[in-house]
């Protein structure tokens, strides 16, 4: 349970991809603050602080790094319409069926390891 604020949660994420041969891509929800205390108060289960929400807002990395390529960014999440749900769910769709025609990645050091394993 955890969403990955910073790169180098994602980087270690990357190379567990690479070393099971799996293409690795990223969803982000980019919601304005405001949104993000709203829907908080509206779960069901604990609610977070807002004093968390604000400080995980100003921590997090969003993708920018060449390794972070496959990236659908999903935005202007304020209010669903059936139609507007189901537009968002085809994007998604969409995606993962584009990273399903991607070849994996291997890790640079995963495959040195691999070749100095069989001399």
């Amino acid at each position: 349970d955890d969403n990955f604020y910073y790169r180098s949660m994602r980087k270690e994420i990357l190379h567990i991809a690479q070393r099971n041969s799996c293409v690795f891509g990223q969803i982000v929800f980019q919601v304005t603050l405001e949104l993000s205390k709203s829907a908080n108060l509206n779960r069901d289960d604990t609610i977070v602080t807002p004093e968390t929400i604000q400080k995980m807002f100003g921590l997090i990395e969003y993708p920018s790094e060449a390794w972070e390529r496959h990236v659908l960014h999903l935005r202007e999440l304020t209010a669903f319409t059936e139609s507007s749900l189901h537009d968002r769910i085809d994007q998604v769709l969409q995606f993962i069926d584009f990273l399903c025609e991607q070849q994996p990645e291997v890790d640079p050091a995963f495959d040195e390891l691999k070749k100095g394993g069989r001399s």
